[in-house]
């Protein structure tokens, strides 16, 4: 079993991950669930269908979106306002789409 967290970059190198976990049984995914724990799911092993699926679905890709800690610290930072009845939700809104937009102007 291989401990996979994302996927290589390189086609053959997918391929050869798949190949590998056809081979052995399977792959245990990691994954982050929104910042402050992880995960461990252990998968059936792979068939050849699922190869096909998930390289059809590879190959349909067209955009990579990036996870950015510093917006999501803002949006944890002001949302904690609203769930503790300090700020209604429309100004927590208003606060959090103002410091996102500062944050991103300044890193383009």
């Amino acid at each position: 079993m291989s401990g996979l967290a994302g996927y290589p970059v390189k086609r053959r190198f997918i391929e050869a991950t798949l190949e590998h976990a056809k081979r052995d049984g399977g792959i245990q995914g990691f994954g982050n669930s929104g910042g402050d724990f992880y995960f461990s799911v252990d998968i059936h092993p792979v068939t050849d269908e699922e190869i096909e699926q998930f390289l059809n679905v590879l190959d349909a890709v067209n955009e990579i979106r990036v996870y950015d800690q510093t917006i999501d610290r803002i949006i944890k930072e002001e949302a904690a306002a609203y769930f503790s009845g300090q700020k209604p939700v429309e100004a927590v809104a208003d606060i959090i789409e103002n410091r996102v937009g500062i944050y991103v102007r300044e890193i383009k």
